[in-house]
């Protein structure tokens, strides 16, 4: 099987921490960093102790980061964004000194020309980086151009918990003395299942419904702040980021070597890594069959994201396909997946 949520594996159970752990990377990144449950406990925290006015939000986002941001009670707006999802010129116009700008590095894409437009407007820079911290050297350009960085550690590595709020200027909020008692540990659980499905190669929605419930636990929450529980911190001091970024740097080259062009698809993030591999199809009802015929051959596609509860135009989510490309796969998966991929493509 291809996609869904991570799995618990031994070496983050067992092993010592490693030298190039993504916990000693990112403290040597971030000269101000804190840890959080989850990425809306993390933006919460880090809006809420800026007590600004209001702050500019793309439209194309994923709900879990407007919920946070509304609940601290600060005005929104949302930009217009392009094709290419970089800001529009009309919105950077309206944008205003002193307002607080929060920008997605959408599958790993880092538009140095956006930071520096907005340094000019002379704008807080918020930088949610959960598709792009697995490219460990571009990155850095965005921890230096940033006022803030945000990111759900969920998003990239098997943790049962765990996002951040970081800084090279300034100190950032510090979560509350508690943790997601219930939401962590069921998670957890569910994960260890994950982790004997995939070495006993048996195929069960037992875990994926606990997941689900997990998540629509968070969806549910009304307070936010609490911290990384102990476990999810020392499994992060065992994650080697560098192994990481190699495998998944490798699986994305694969990839983008393998798949084969049509003029009713584009690959949305060629040149940059991430650990999506991203199509973007010129109608809907490609996508669809595509993502449709995958998940009978047990490859999941994620959907980034539904926009639903925004708006009825879905606009580019509709037609993006997000292909899992990270560490967990080896180049025997990458060439299942690229010779389903063309499989399917044949027939659109």
């Amino acid at each position: 099987m291809i996609g869904g949520d991570y799995h618990l594996h031994t070496e983050l159970l067992l092993e010592k921490e490693s030298i190039n752990s993504l916990y000693n990377y990112l403290n040597k990144s971030l000269k101000h960093i804190n840890f959080f449950s989850t990425g809306r406990d993390a933006i919460f925290s880090l809006v809420h102790s800026l007590g600004i006015k209001r702050i500019w939000l793309p439209h194309f986002l994923c709900k879990t980061i407007y919920d946070p941001v509304f609940a601290t009670g600060t005005k929104i707006l949302f930009f217009e964004q392009e094709n290419d999802l970089s800001i529009s010129q009309e919105s950077l116009n309206k944008i205003e000194e002193g307002d607080t700008v929060y920008i997605i590095n959408y599958f790993g894409i880092i538009r140095q020309s956006e930071y520096e437009k907005l340094k000019m407007k002379n704008v807080k820079i918020i930088s949610d980086i959960c598709h792009s911290l697995i490219n460990t050297d571009e990155v850095k350009y965005v921890f230096n151009r940033s006022h803030f960085v945000v990111m759900s550690l969920r998003k990239m590595g098997p943790f049962p918990d765990g996002a951040f709020v970081g800084s090279n200027n300034i100190n950032v909020p510090s979560p509350k003395d508690s943790i997601r008692e219930d939401f962590s540990f069921q998670r957890a659980g569910a994960m260890l299942s994950r982790f004997y499905s995939k070495v006993c190669n048996y195929i069960s929605d037992e875990n994926f419904k606990i997941l689900t419930k997990m998540e629509d636990m968070l969806s549910d929450t009304k307070e936010y702040g609490y911290k990384m529980t102990f476990s999810s911190k020392q499994m992060m001091k065992r994650f080697d980021i560098k192994r990481a970024y190699l495998m998944t740097k490798n699986n994305f080259t694969y990839l983008n070597n393998n798949i084969i062009r049509k003029s009713t698809v584009k690959i949305y993030n060629e040149q940059f890594l991430s650990q999506f591999f991203v199509l973007l199809f010129n109608q809907k009802n490609d996508r669809d069959f595509i993502r449709n015929r995958l998940a009978n051959y047990q490859i999941f596609c994620p959907i980034h994201w539904n926009m639903s509860w925004l708006t009825k135009d879905e606009g580019i989510s509709s037609k993006l396909l997000s292909l899992h490309c990270d560490y967990r796969y080896s180049e025997y998966d990458m060439k299942f997946l690229s010779d389903s991929i063309n499989l399917s493509m044949e027939k659109i």
